[in-house]
């Protein structure tokens, strides 16, 4: 079975999706340095991100999610799962 190619662009629009139309976050104040906490993430919301993503691109966080503060974090860390996921599959 072939990975699903999925680009770090389509990992931000999703995540960047998620955040304005689920949790209301305004688009002006997202860049890749914005702390989830600043933006209004607190820790409900923030479990809410996590499962969304695990969903949307059937990957598992490990428990070091908690070291997710940034939204380019946030980016990075479920990018290199969906890497990680891939290699598996395809080996």
């Amino acid at each position: 079975m072939s990975p699903v190619l999925i680009s770090k662009n389509d990992v931000k629009d999703f995540v960047i999706n998620l955040l304005i139309n689920e949790k209301e976050i305004d688009a002006n104040i997202l860049n890749p340095e914005s702390k989830l906490k600043e933006i209004g993430i607190d820790s409900f919301g923030f479990l809410e991100i996590i499962f969304s993503i695990e969903h949307e691109f059937d990957i598992k966080f490990p428990q070091e999610f908690q070291d997710i503060v940034t939204l380019q974090d946030c980016l990075d860390i479920t990018y290199n799962l969906i890497i990680d996921k891939n290699k598996t599959r395809t080996s």
